[in-house]
């Protein structure tokens, strides 16, 4: 049944709004479902008895399973619409999370991670196919203020999971923030637009998405692809090794380990509500490409700076990470929503855009963390660090081809 494009033009101002309040509580919560277990890193790390290697290699088997179930989440946003599909999602989350708090052996930790990546998946694609149906049917793109209140959702995580560090168990917080966030999921989901937009335009958007032609729309959509992975190995580099790189190597004590993931995700929320003002002047390719490149440099100096002084002065170490993790995040913010605008102007069905596009992107979750961990074991943590580095300045590479659709 083809969506309604008039749907909202139609409806009172009320429901609008509690649409645009819905969209806003569900990319924030989807940020605390899938980091609920990123502040206890380092204790989970701990109580499993892995070392920064294994811990890697796990990340890695998790990062698998995007590439494995996109087909399977495609199809299940496709037969019961996105809105019934984040219903779906949430008992999923729950029993990773109980998985991940209770566990005392690999295989548990593993499973539970394994659960909490495909709900990831299934909620990320699921609210921004909502977000879509919005701007497909209000002809108004909300996803830079959308994509920085999902980051307000990872800083509450990592506030929250530094306040309680000392107050709960690992076990209690995640199971208790967990059950939080299914809760606010399910309350907010009723406002949801039942019916996902018709995708496509004329007999092209009627047609599967193919994996290569010589269609420019084909040419970019692996061009964004390519981008939006390198991003992703920046941002989740840092979701995943940011405490213990400030705790086991530059020791920095509990809670401020958590500082600059704290202010790098700080860098993404600012950056991506700035981004559609600050674009206006410059343009978005040349903002994406010049904050990405500019960001990488002082990212990387940062790291290795702070590696040669951190047994002299603790808090300036610090300070010295958190200006390099605040310009991090300030290159890495505007590239997933400008990017993610610029795909769905394809000609190419939204769904099958969307599904495919961040199953590949998922592999980033194996890329970063499984290769970092592994180079942890010739050389430091830092030197490792500079895989996301060297990631984040592709993304200013890539930032002109991917971008086409926005600006022309």
């Amino acid at each position: 049944m083809p969506f309604p494009g008039c749907l909202l033009a139609t409806t009172l101002r009320k429901p609008m709004k509690r649409q645009i309040r819905s969209l806003q509580v569900s990319f924030f919560t989807l940020s605390v479902t899938y980091l609920v277990y990123v502040p206890r890193i380092p204790q989970l790390k701990d109580r499993l008895g892995v070392s920064v290697s294994t811990l890697g290699e796990i990340f890695m088997i998790v990062g698998l399973m995007g590439l494995i179930t996109s087909k399977l989440v495609a199809h299940v946003i496709a037969l019961i619409t996105s809105k019934r599909a984040i219903l779906c999602g949430l008992p999923t989350a729950l029993m990773g999370s109980i998985l991940i708090a209770l566990s005392h052996r690999i295989v548990f930790f593993i499973c539970g991670l394994i659960l909490l990546s495909f709900t990831a998946f299934l909620l990320n694609t699921a609210v921004n196919t909502q977000a879509n149906n919005f701007r497909e049917s209000t002809g108004s793109s909300q996803l830079n203020n959308l994509s920085a209140i999902s980051n307000i959702g990872s800083l509450f995580a990592m506030v929250i999971g530094s306040i309680f560090l000392k107050i709960f168990t690992s076990t209690q917080y995640i199971i208790g923030l967990q059950l939080i966030a299914v809760t606010t999921f399910l309350a907010v989901n009723r406002d949801l637009i039942a019916e996902d937009a018709a995708t496509g335009k004329g007999e092209k958007g009627k047609s599967k998405l193919p994996w290569w032609n010589r269609d420019h729309d084909i040419r970019q959509f692996w061009i964004i692809v390519l981008a939006l992975f390198s991003s992703t190995t920046a941002e989740f580099s840092v979701s995943d090794w940011g405490a213990i790189l400030s705790r086991d190597n530059y020791a920095i004590k509990a809670p401020l380990y958590l500082v600059p993931f704290i202010v790098f995700q700080s860098g993404i929320v600012l950056s991506r509500f700035l981004t559609t003002r600050l674009s206006k002047v410059k343009g978005e390719i040349s903002f994406v490409r010049s904050a990405a490149i500019t960001a990488s440099i002082i990212w990387g100096i940062s790291i290795q700076c702070a590696a040669h002084i951190s047994h002299t002065n603790q808090y300036l170490t610090l300070l010295l990470i958190c200006v390099g993790f605040f310009a991090a995040g300030c290159g890495v913010g505007p590239v997933w929503p400008t990017m993610l605008n610029s795909a769905m102007k394809s000609h190419y069905p939204t769904p099958a855009v969307l599904s495919r596009l961040f199953a590949f992107v998922s592999l980033a979750f194996v890329f970063g963390p499984g290769v970092i961990g592994w180079l942890s074991k010739l050389t430091p943590l830092p030197n490792a660090l500079m895989i996301p580095v060297t990631a984040l300045f592709i993304v200013g590479l890539l930032a002109r081809k991917g971008l086409e659709h926005l600006e022309g």
